[in-house]
């Protein structure tokens, strides 16, 4: 009887590390476990880093870089890269502290952040187009047009911050809460959960999980890339201008080098998720990215908290990456 009793255990147990093992070969459960080690080591270190008033902080802090971040993760579901993201957002914020003054009214402050959301939409679009029309690589594209866009941002502010005082139903965007939850939290969580039921549930979220996975295959099916490729990359300049418009409200003012050192924490945060850099192959998701960004914040908290230098943050998105693209080219990823 007791021979039976510790097969079956030893069954179980077999059952169960089988089980585990699958779960962590699977990208997006590896993020999720990474962070919640993350968060419980911190805590230990640091009392009440898991306070309801410290969580609402890191999820304030990670709502920025998720926005630009989902777009980074639709163009890379498609194997390519965008460099530009966090200049449209910098360009954005800017555009849009401008058109903003103390007396302006809500609803022109409506057609402003239209206004500004639809640069965004036409820069984006003006990535696709080069890289489809003019067959250039989206890296040396979107390099180009991000050494563009920040000129065009110097130009245009003179180098000098514009819009300091916004009026307050402007800056309830990045400052307001709604119950208890700040405003660009929940402006996040929206729009992960649009980005999300975009990937898993239309033919269009299908279509660029083809072209990540064979382009040749997508084209052969019938599909047509370049058309969605300059639709996804369009959507990325209209999140970035959204991320922007949002850095603005939560500073209170526009800077012209605001998001600028976004853009390595942006792909960082795409990878960190799970998402395969330069050929997903149909891994990664809109929730993934949340993950990654918000282990970023807790990573630049924690290192504010302990009172380490937040500079360390770059060393270890460095790291993020470089590990990233050294398992993508083990597993023969990159294309």
């Amino acid at each position: 009887m007791s021979i039976n009793n510790s097969r079956t255990q030893e069954s179980l147990n077999t059952k169960l590390l089988s089980t585990l093992k699958t779960l962590y070969k699977r990208s997006d459960i590896r993020a999720i476990l990474f962070l919640l080690v993350l968060m419980v080591l911190i805590e230990s270190l640091t009392p009440n880093f898991l306070g309801g008033q410290n969580i609402r902080f890191i999820l304030l802090h990670s709502s920025v870089l998720c926005l630009i971040a989902l777009g980074e993760t639709l163009v890379v579901l498609m194997g390519m890269i965008d460099l530009s993201p966090a200049a449209i957002a910098s360009f954005a914020g800017i555009v849009i502290g401008s058109r903003i003054y103390p007396t302006t009214p809500p609803f022109d402050i409506f057609l402003q952040i239209l206004l500004v959301l639809l640069l965004g939409l036409a820069l984006g679009l003006m990535n696709g187009g080069l890289i489809v029309f003019l067959r250039i690589p989206s890296i040396i594209a979107t390099l180009s047009t991000m050494i563009l866009i920040q000129g065009f941002t110097l130009l245009y502010s003179g180098g000098f911050a514009t819009g300091v005082g916004m009026p307050a139903s402007f800056a309830f965007l990045g400052q307001g809460k709604i119950g208890t939850i700040p405003t660009p939290v929940i402006i996040m969580l929206l729009t992960v959960l649009i980005i999300q039921f975009v990937l898993s549930k239309t033919v269009f979220g299908r279509h660029i999980f083809a072209i990540g996975g064979n382009e040749e295959a997508a084209i052969l099916s019938g599909i047509n890339t370049n058309i969605i490729k300059i639709i996804v990359f369009g959507i990325a300049g209209l999140l970035s201008s959204l991320g922007g418009i949002l850095l603005t409200a939560e500073l209170n003012s526009a800077y012209p080098d605001a998001a600028d050192n976004l853009l390595l924490p942006a792909i960082a945060a795409v990878v960190l998720g799970g998402t395969k850099l330069m050929g997903s192959a149909g891994e990664g998701s809109a929730y993934q990215t949340l993950i990654g960004a918000v282990i970023l914040a807790v990573i630049s908290n924690a290192l504010v908290i302990l009172g380490i230098n937040a500079y360390y943050q770059n060393v270890v998105t460095g790291i993020i990456l470089l590990a990233a693209t050294a398992r993508a080219v083990k597993e023969k990823i990159i294309k």
